[in-house]
């Protein structure tokens, strides 16, 4: 009887270009060897706090030791992987980068800024200034004020349009002012499975914070299922075309003085301002008293519909919002 011929499992596209390992098939790697990781989108790069000195931030092994090495290294799409505590000033300036924190939640990758110099000057623990960037899987500890300027954990700058922050957590500690801030209004931005807690300094603490600009807004931000505990307010942004959607808003928790129970949060959505409105509400837990002390829509054209709120008539009957609260 003839021989079968034999198929490998593993081999070499005609033409040279790819590599093919089919089902069954095996790459081993002996003792001293590597495989560096290009993703197709771009290069993959790692920052691991522990290591004792940087490598080339080509592997686990050979990691940076800040994320500000990753960041010069790269370019526009590539990905930039984290674990570990960080503490430092980034910005990144190149589209399409994606900082993503290893591990099954954010604990694992944190990221601080604890410079005086920074906090003095507008600082920020990432200023995002190209547009495209992920920030996923990363716990936040939002720099403190120290005498002058907005600190936050990320800032938004011009040309971030169309970055999206996805299941991070934003913890507040003494001092803290923004969890994610910016000056100049900028859109597409989504921000999802998100938790914000602790930002309670008086005055000032801010989840998610743009304050107005003359001729201006936040146009169509997605902001979804994040909870936002113990925040002095939760999300002040002048908002047109924006969706908000299956958020928690607690309005009782901890104050910045340590006592627990009483109200916190004073203004937890305001979409208020100049050319605002056509915003969808909807989904959302809303604590509190539904009206516009607490909850204030876009100027014009808004639909809150489907938040479980407390009961007004007319607006909330059943305790599930149909209209935009009144004061």
């Amino acid at each position: 009887m003839a021989n079968k011929s034999y198929t490998p499992k593993v081999y070499r596209e005609q033409g040279g270009d790819v590599m093919v390992i089919a089902d069954g098939g095996l790459v081993r790697v002996e003792p001293g060897g590597q495989i560096n990781v290009v993703s197709p989108k771009g290069a993959v790069w790692f920052c691991d706090s522990t290591v004792s000195a940087s490598g080339d931030g080509m592997s686990w092994g050979e990691a940076f030791k800040t994320i500000a090495e990753a960041v010069a290294a790269c370019a526009a799409g590539d990905i930039i992987q984290i674990k570990g505590s960080f503490s430092e000033a980034v910005t990144c300036t190149k589209a399409g980068v994606r900082f993503i924190g290893v591990g099954t939640g954010p604990a694992e990758a944190t990221w601080t800024m604890v410079s005086a110099t920074n906090s003095t000057t507008d600082g920020w623990c990432l200023k995002i200034g190209a547009n495209g960037v992920l920030v996923e899987n990363i716990k936040f500890r939002p720099p403190a004020y120290v005498s002058a300027g907005v600190p936050t954990a990320i800032n938004l700058g011009v040309g971030s349009d169309y970055s999206i922050i996805r299941n991070c957590r934003f913890q507040g500690r003494t001092g803290s002012y923004n969890a994610i801030y910016g000056v100049t209004p900028v859109g597409n931005i989504v921000i999802e499975g998100c938790e914000f807690i602790y930002m309670n300094t008086a005055t000032h603490g801010h989840a998610i914070y743009m304050p107005a600009a003359t001729g201006l807004a936040c146009s169509s931000w997605q902001i979804r299922n994040c909870v936002f505990n113990s925040c002095l307010a939760d999300i002040d942004i002048d908002g047109r075309s924006c969706l908000l959607d299956g958020n928690v808003h607690f309005i009782n928790g901890l104050k910045a003085d340590g006592t627990f129970g009483a109200a916190v949060t004073g203004q937890a959505v305001d979409l208020s301002g100049t050319d605002t409105g056509a915003n969808v509400m909807t989904n959302c837990t809303l604590g509190g008293t539904y009206n516009l002390a607490t909850y204030k829509p876009g100027a014009t054209g808004d639909v809150w519909m489907g938040n479980k709120c407390s009961i007004v008539a007319t607006y909330a009957p059943n305790g599930l919002s149909v209209l935009p609260p009144v004061a």
